[in-house]
């Protein structure tokens, strides 16, 4: 019987101290954690005071956004009005009657401009490409509304 209380004594201790060592081990799992989650929580209140800062700024971009979205909105439908349409038409054929006065330059190879591409940046404002049949150019014009029609103001090119 004594070897047997032995035995039962000893498998008590090795559980007793493999509890022990079970329970150290959880506490400082738990101490790690709790440190993470303090590492944690600081981040995300930084985040947060930085949000909070920007907030402002953070709105002023949502409605500029919406307004854009609006304008886009908005200048498709303009884009697709006959009015529009017949402008753009006549923008070009004034274009193309008037890129030799525009452009301050001759063609290199002799011959005279003349207006391969019109992209309009709005009503007012066209991004031209012109070329001799050789070299190919941009130029960013204005359009003024004249008591005679349409007049052109260079802006940005040769």
């Amino acid at each position: 019987m004594y070897k047997l209380e032995r035995i039962v004594l000893i498998l008590c201790l090795l559980i007793i101290f493999s509890l022990t060592g079970y329970t150290y081990f959880l506490t400082q799992k738990i101490k790690i954690q709790e440190i993470r989650m303090a590492e944690l929580e600081s981040k995300y209140n930084e985040s947060k005071t930085e949000i909070d800062g920007n907030s402002d700024e953070i709105s002023s971009y949502v409605q500029l956004m919406k307004k854009l979205e609006l304008d886009y909105s908005s200048r498709k439908k303009f884009e697709e009005e006959p009015l529009y349409i017949n402008y753009k038409s006549r923008i070009q054929s004034l274009l193309d009657e008037e890129i030799n006065d525009i452009v301050s330059s001759k063609p290199l190879h002799g011959g005279k401009w003349f207006v391969s591409k019109i992209s309009f940046i709005g009503p007012t404002f066209a991004l031209v490409e012109y070329e001799d049949g050789h070299d190919l150019f941009t130029l960013l014009i204005q359009i003024v509304k004249t008591n005679n029609g349409y007049s052109f103001k260079k802006i940005e090119g040769t």
